[in-house]
């Protein structure tokens, strides 16, 4: 499943600062523009198609 890149690389990201040492905070948040992109795309109108 295509992704799954991106979030292994966030957890590298997070445990790299969990082991430096300096205070720190983690916030997660969904990918959200390429599932805005997804429903903004223009589509075809379903009355049109013959």
């Amino acid at each position: 499943m295509p992704g799954y890149g991106y979030y292994a690389a966030k957890v590298a990201q997070e445990n790299a600062v969990r082991g430096s040492g300096v205070p720190y905070g983690i916030v997660r948040a969904p990918q959200f523009f390429g599932a805005a992109a997804a429903r903004t795309r223009p589509r075809p109108c379903p009355a049109r198609r013959r």
